[in-house]
C-alpha cells in the first residue's frame, strides 16, 4: 500500500490492488480470506496462488468510522439468533469473545473497543455463545488491527464511495510500467461526528484519490433497518408515535445506546423509502427522518414512569419484530396483555437447539419426492414440495412455527427468512395474544369518539387496538407506541440494483448472494478464495479459471422489482433453476467438483480420508460437521436428480 501527498489543493492518493467499498460481514470476510490466501496457502496442486507470492494491497472504505457495517447501526439489544462460531471472518473466532450475558440482549458496555463482562455475566460454552452488537463491534476492530498488522490492511472510516450506474467500468489508466489502473475519489462522509455525537471532525476528513487494480463491492447485500428505510404506511405523526427499534432501549427511560460508529444518530441521506407520513392534518408532510430525530430529542430519561402502563404494537413478522418482542417481555418486563404484533406472513422459525442447513433442506425436499416403489420423481415439481421439506424439518425438530401451541388451530407458515431461536424464545412470543395475522398495515388512525387507535389493511378492512387511550386531567398520555418493524432487511433497497451483474469482471468484483448462510459472511470468503484460485481443478483436468467460469459457479437471486411484496420466502411455489436452493447446490457442485475446494471447506486431503496438518474446516460454512465425502455425495445426489428432472440446466454448468 502506497500513498503520495499533493499540494494543499490536491487530495492524497492512494495505491492498492483491491479497494473494497463496504466494511461490514461481506467485505471483510472478502478481505481476510483473500489475504491469508497469499500468507497460508502452498497449495499449488489445487490451483490456489502460491505463499511466495507477495500480499495484494487492500483498502476498504465504509461510511461508518468504525469496522462493522450494519452493526454500528442496529438496536442495542440485537444479537446473534445463530451461534457466533457461524458468523465472522475465516481467520478469527467470534465464539472466542469471552463476555456473554445472562439476560437476553441485555448489552454489557457501551465501549465497543474493550467491552468489560458485565456484573451478571456468566460463562457460555464456545458452540452456545451468541455475540451482542457490542461484542460484534468489537471482534471486528480486532479483525481489521490484524490483518492492518500482518498485511499492511488500510481502512478508511467516514468515506464515501458514489457508485455511478452511467460509468460502472470506470476508465482505465495505463501505468508507465505497462500496468494499468482505474481511478476513484471517495469523499467525506456528509456529516462526519466525533463520538460524543458532536460536529466537529469535518475539517480532519479530506477527498482520497485512490488508484486500484479492482474494485470490490460489497454493498449489494447490505440490509434495509427501520432505522433509514421509512414505514410504508401512512400516520400522523403528530398523533401516532412511530418508532424505530432502536428507541426501545430508551423509551423507558434505561437510555443504553452507544454512539453509532457512523458518528450520526441517523442518516438523512438514506435512499430507502423516504414517505410521507403526515394524514389529514395541516402543514407540510414529515420524512422518517425527522420523525426518527424527533423521537431522539424527545427521549425520556424518567426511571419513575409507570412502565406497565405503556402499551407497544409491534409491526413486522420478522426477525426485527422477534426481537422486540421478547426484549420488552424479558428486558422491559412489559406484560404480554400490553403488546399488539401485527404479522403479515407466518414464519417458520428455525431451531437453534437443532439447526439444520439449507442442502440438509432441500436433501430433504429431494428424497421426499421419490416414490419408494417406482423411484419416479415426478412430485419434485410439486408446488408444495418445500413445504413438505418443512413438514419434516419440524417433526426432527429443526424448525418451530409460531402458532403451533397445542391448539386446534395452527397457522402453516409460508415464508422463511433464517430468523433462528430457541424453545424459551418461542414460548416467550406465544405469550403475546394481540396478534393480527394474514395483513399488511396501511394506515394507523386515532379515533376521537372511540378514545382508541385503529389499524387499516391494504384490502381496506380496519380492526381497533384493544386498549383504551386513558385521559388524565384532560389530556390523553401517550402511551401506545407503535414499533417500525418492517423495513424488510432483505429488501436491499440502498441500492439501485438496475439488471443483473456478474459477481467476476476483470475491474470489479460484486460480492452476492451465491450460497446465502445467515449473514453472508460466508459468501464473501467464498468469492475470495475464487478470486485467488488460478486453475479449475477436478479429477480429470486442470484449466486456467476464468471469470466466466467462475461467474457460471456464482449462481445468485436476481433482484426482484418488488420484494416487500414477496411471501414467497422459499416455502411457496415449486423448484426451478432460479430458485435460491436450487442455485446454492449448483455453485456447491461446482466448487467441489470444478474449483477443487472442498479441502478447503472441509479442512480434509483431496481424498476426504484424513485432516491435513493444522487445517480446520471453515469455520463459516454450514456443512462444515460433515466430513468433505458426506458432504460431497450429498450435493452430487442432489445435483444429478435435479439435473435428471430437468431443473438445473447442465448445458449451462460451468
Amino acid at each position: 500500500m502506497t500513498t503520495e501527498t499533493g499540494e494543499d489543493s490536491s487530495p492524497e492518493v492512494l495505491h492498492c490492488d483491491y479497494l473494497i467499498v463496504g466494511g461490514g460481514a461481506t467485505g471483510l470476510a472478502f478481505a481476510d480470506t483473500l489475504l491469508h490466501s497469499f500468507s497460508s496457502s502452498d497449495h499449488e496442486g489445487g490451483g490456489i496462488r502460491s505463499s511466495g507470492q507477495a500480499a495484494p494491497r487492500v483498502a476498504i472504505v465504509d461510511k461508518h468510522l468504525h469496522p462493522g457495517g450494519q452493526w454500528n447501526d442496529s438496536y442495542d439489544f440485537v444479537r446473534l439468533h445463530q451461534p457466533s462460531a457461524m458468523y465472522g471472518v475465516e481467520s478469527e473466532p467470534l465464539e472466542e469473545m469471552e463476555t456473554s450475558v445472562s439476560q437476553e440482549g441485555q448489552p454489557g458496555t457501551n465501549d465497543p473497543k474493550n467491552p468489560p463482562a458485565p456484573a451478571n455475566a456468566k460463562t457460555k460454552t464456545k458452540a452456545a455463545h451468541r455475540a451482542t452488537r457490542l461484542e460484534i463491534l468489537a471482534y471486528y476492530a480486532k479483525v481489521v488491527d490484524k490483518l492492518k498488522r500482518k498485511f499492511g490492511l488500510k481502512f478508511f472510516g467516514g468515506y464515501e464511495f458514489i457508485f455511478s450506474h452511467e460509468h460502472e467500468e470506470e476508465a482505465t489508466i495505463s501505468a508507465g510500467d505497462g500496468s494499468s489502473y482505474q481511478e476513484f475519489v471517495l469523499q467525506p462522509t456528509t456529516a462526519i461526528r466525533g463520538d460524543d455525537g458532536q460536529p466537529g471532525y469535518q475539517q480532519a476528513y479530506h477527498n482520497l484519490l485512490v488508484r486500484c487494480k479492482k474494485l470490490v463491492d460489497a454493498r449489494w447485500l447490505e440490509p434495509d433497518l427501520p432505522l433509514f428505510v421509512a414505514p410504508k404506511f401512512k400516520f400522523d405523526s403528530k398523533v401516532v408515535r412511530v418508532v424505530a427499534p432502536n428507541e426501545l432501549s430508551v423509551t423507558l427511560g434505561h437510555d443504553q445506546t452507544a454512539p453509532s460508529s457512523s458518528g450520526e444518530k441517523t442518516n438523512t441521506s438514506s435512499t430507502g423509502t423516504m414517505t410521507a407520513e403526515t394524514v389529514g392534518g395541516s402543514g407540510a408532510a414529515t420524512s422518517w427522518s425527522a420523525v426518527v430525530l424527533a423521537e431522539q430529542d424527545a427521549r425520556t430519561t424518567d426511571e419513575d414512569q409507570q412502565h406497565d402502563q405503556q402499551k407497544f404494537v409491534i409491526i413486522g413478522a420478522g426477525k426485527t419484530g422477534m426481537d422486540a418482542v421478547v426484549y420488552l417481555q424479558t428486558v422491559r418486563k412489559i406484560p404480554p396483555e400490553n403488546i399488539a404484533w401485527v404479522m403479515p406472513t407466518e414464519m417458520w422459525i428455525t431451531a437453534r437447539e437443532n439447526i439444520g442447513s439449507c442442502m440438509e433442506l432441500l436433501a430433504t425436499c429431494v428424497e421426499s419426492a421419490r416414490d419408494e416403489e417406482s423411484g419416479n420423481m415426478k412430485l419434485l415439481h410439486d408446488k408444495n414440495l418445500l413445504q413438505s421439506g418443512f413438514l419434516e424439518f419440524e417433526k426432527l425438530g429443526k424448525v418451530y412455527r409460531l402458532s403451533d401451541d397445542g391448539a386446534k388451530h395452527q397457522v402453516p407458515p409460508t415464508k422463511f427468512k433464517d430468523a433462528t431461536l430457541c424453545k424459551r424464545e418461542l414460548e416467550t412470543l406465544r405469550k403475546v395474544k394481540h396478534v393480527f395475522r394474514g395483513q399488511r398495515v396501511k394506515e394507523i388512525k386515532f379515533c376521537e369518539a372511540k378514545s382508541n387507535f385503529s389499524l387499516t389493511f391494504n384490502d381496506e378492512t380496519s380492526k381497533d387496538l384493544p386498549w383504551k387511550i386513558r385521559s388524565v386531567d384532560g389530556k390523553k398520555e401517550p402511551e401506545v407506541t407503535f414499533v417500525h418493524c418492517s423495513a424488510g432487511a432483505f429488501n436491499y433497497t440502498k441500492v439501485v440494483h438496475g439488471p443483473p451483474r456478474p459477481v467476476f469482471t476483470e475491474k470489479k468484483i460484486t460480492i452476492q448472494d451465491v450460497y446465502g448462510t445467515p449473514g453472508f459472511c460466508f459468501v464473501g470468503s467464498v468469492i475470495a478464495k475464487l478470486e485467488v484460485t488460478r486453475f479449475a481443478v477436478d479429477k480429470y483436468q486442470g484449466m486456467p479459471l476464468t471469470d466466466e467460469m467462475k461467474n457460471r459457479m456464482c449462481r445468485a437471486p436476481a433482484p426482484k422489482k418488488d420484494p416487500s411484496c414477496d411471501d414467497s420466502g422459499f416455502v411457496r411455489g415449486a423448484l426451478g433453476k432460479d430458485h435460491g436452493l436450487v442455485q446454492r447446490c449448483a455453485n456447491l457442485f461446482d466448487w467441489y467438483e470444478i474449483a477443487g475446494l472442498g479441502p478447503w471447506l472441509h479442512g480434509e486431503d483431496g481424498d476426504g480420508t484424513s485432516s491435513q496438518k493444522g487445517s480446520k474446516p471453515h469455520r463459516l460454512f454450514n456443512l462444515n460437521h460433515l466430513s468433505k465425502d458426506e458432504a460431497e455425495r450429498m450435493v452430487r445426489n442432489m445435483w444429478f436428480t435435479l439435473v435428471g428432472e430437468g431443473i438445473i440446466d447442465v448445458a449451462a454448468h460451468a
